[in-house]
Formats: C-alpha cells, structure tokens, sequence
C-alpha cells in the first residue's frame, strides 16, 4: 500500500460562484468557446487493452478488467479496496514521467466508481500533477456531508498547493456543481500551464464531460526555491482517505480508461 495523506482547507472564487445548486455534468454537445484547442505533442496514451502500458505500475492492488462499459475498447484499469483497507492510503499507483521539461500539459481521461462504493469523508483522490519532486495539485472525489457512505453528495474537486510551502500556499476551490455517481462513467479534460518567475499567472482549466469547471489564470504552481521547475510527472494514486474511519467490510473498485498526455503549446481562444 503507498500511504499519500493531505489536508486540503480554504477557498478561492469558483466559476459561476454566485449560483450554489448542485448540477450533474451531462454532456450537451455544446461548444465552449474557451476550450483548448487541438495541437501539442501527443505524449501518451492508454485504453489498457493488453497492459498498463506506458504507465509504470507499482503494487499489487490494480489490475486490467474486462468491463464491456469501457468507454475506449473493453478493458480497463481497475484499483481494488479489499474490505477494511485502511485510510489515508492507495492500494496501487500507475505513474508516468516526462522525458523532457514540461510547462503545458493536458490530460485527459474517463473514470467510474463502483456500484455502491463507500466514499470517505475526507477524499477519495485520483490523479496527481507533480512539478519537481513535489505533488502539486490533485483531482479527488468528496463527499460534501462530511459523514462518508455511498455518493448521495459526492462532488468532485481539485486542491492545488505549492509542494515548497505547503498547506499555507493552498488554493482550493470545491467544486459544489459537480455531483457524481457510482458506476457511471466521467470524462476529465485537464489543462494547466507553468506559471513563470513565482507569479500568480499559473494557468487550470478543467472540463467534466466536456462542460468547463474550472477557468483560472492565477495559480502559483511553484515558488521560492522551484520557481520555475517543470511540471515532471502524472500519477493515479487513489488515495482512499486522509484521515480515520476505517473502509467497511465490502470490496469497492475505482477505474479508469482512455488516458492520453499531452505536451503544449496549444491553440487556444484565451493563450
């Protein structure tokens, strides 16, 4: 097991902060004029057909399953949470590093939980972005009630910190609008840039089945001694957890499918 534990706390403006109602992201077909257009360099993909490659896989707790839902092909990658698996930890983690320094990335891929999969009350996380040798920003799911169970408030949400100074350098918006279900499948487009001599000019865009989440031009990725350190790995690492309550006796699964990697620049309507 690889034990990932943090504490994501504050806030900053949400997009379309003003309206607090919590939607489902349905994918209308619509056109969002301020998505990242095609280009870049195409870096990596999987649909984990035959293996996990070109992830590099670390334990014994993820696997290729067959599930004939997958959105690309039939197989996908599937992460295991044996009944009490402990929190604040992953069962497996599936990373990939960048050969070359990267300052424009975007990512995209599908996930689903599993039917009835109990959530922790704290964060259920998913991909990590890691500048330098620091984790600096993550996807989780949370469940808003604070009380953990089965995705009746489950949310998605993104905690960005600088690895340098820690939780003091958090900028956390959660995503209220963004509710998800168990055993149903998501599609994430993530987009970020490097911001430039410790500046709040950092760039995250983020799109759930295609409708934009997030739109930030002000992040601080990095600062004091890794200013301007490049972005350097990707890693799912489902952390189940942060802190406390133990998982129930039951086996739940977290899977995820169609991943590509991108290197910028990219056209775009706003950069």
């Amino acid at each position: 097991m690889v034990l990932i534990s943090a504490f994501f706390m504050g806030s900053c403006k949400e997009r379309n902060s003003e309206d607090s109602e919590v939607e489902a992201v349905i994918d209308d077909g619509s056109d969002d004029s301020d998505e990242v257009k095609e280009g870049g360099t195409l870096l990596a993909e999987a649909s984990f057909e035959g293996s996990m490659h070109p992830f590099t896989h670390e334990y014994d707790g993820a696997d290729i399953y067959t599930d004939p839902t997958a959105p690309d092909g039939n197989r996908v990658l599937r992460f295991t949470y044996p009944p009490g698996h402990p929190s604040g930890y992953s069962t497996d983690l599936a990373w990939i590093c960048f050969e070359q320094s990267r300052t424009e990335v975007k990512v995209e891929y599908h996930f689903k939980y599993s039917e009835n999969f109990y959530f922790h009350r704290v964060a259920n996380k998913q991909l990590y972005v890691v500048v330098g040798e620091h984790t600096d920003f993550v996807i989780s799911a949370v469940d808003t009630t604070h009380t953990g169970g089965l995705g009746i408030n489950t949310m998605l949400q993104v905690g960005c910190q600088d690895g340098n100074t820690g939780i003091t350098e958090l900028k956390n918006p959660n995503m209220g609008k963004v509710a998800i279900s168990a055993n149903i499948w998501y599609k994430v487009m993530l987009y970020f840039k490097l911001n430039k001599d410790g500046q709040r000019d950092g760039i995250l865009k983020l799109w759930i089945n295609d409708k934009q989440i997030m739109d930030y031009s002000d992040v601080l990725f990095n600062a004091g001694k890794d200013v301007n350190t490049p972005f350097s790995c990707l890693k799912f690492d489902p952390v189940w957890g942060g802190v406390g309550d133990p998982k129930p006796n039951v086996t739940d699964y977290f899977y995820i499918d169609a991943v590509k990697i991108w290197a910028g620049p990219f056209e775009s309507d706003n950069h």
